[in-house]
């Protein structure tokens, strides 16, 4: 019960006037370095649609497309790896209830960070059906940070809202 308040303090104590203005689109690119990036495109655009979202609650999907002003992806080269074909369909986030009661629910990045979620999504690759792990993590001034955990995936986005700020 104790970090609930803490929670609760931490977001009305960020400068967030409600969490609702978490809710919406964002959308950011992933992190370019290969030493941070595996199994997704040095091109791939991630877009989450958060529908709602609390300290103890998440509904949200996402979709990964291509950067439309890339010249070349990582297809085009041959060091880069398997890669998951881009654009794929909306994917649903799923939360678990259990996680919200272990340490890593109070995970935080870098950043003033207002809470983190910790989700699951199955990802179509061309090796299968991929079981991701994801680290969803909002941050005061709009942004967000995504982090997707597998065996043949891992990556990171940093999103800012678009369709207004918080």
């Amino acid at each position: 019960m104790k970090w609930i308040a803490t929670l609760l303090l931490l977001v009305l104590g960020s400068g967030c006037k409600n969490v609702e203005s978490l809710e919406g689109n964002w959308e950011g690119g992933v992190s370019q370095s290969r030493l941070v990036r595996r199994g997704l495109d040095f091109c791939t655009v991630l877009h989450l649609k958060v529908e709602q979202v609390d300290s103890a609650s998440l509904k949200a999907s996402f979709t990964f497309t291509r950067k439309e002003e890339s010249l070349s992806c990582s297809p085009d080269l041959p060091e880069e790896g398997e890669t998951v074909v881009l654009p794929s369909q909306e994917i649903q986030l799923k939360m678990d209830s259990h996680f919200l009661n272990d340490d890593l629910s109070g995970m935080t990045f870098s950043g003033k960070s207002l809470f983190t979620h910790l989700a699951h999504a199955t990802i179509p690759a061309p090796w299968g059906e991929e079981s991701v792990v994801v680290l969803l993590s909002f941050h005061v001034g709009g942004v967000a940070k995504v982090k997707f955990i597998s065996r043949n995936i891992y990556a990171a986005f940093y999103l800012e809202k678009t369709d207004g700020g918080v």
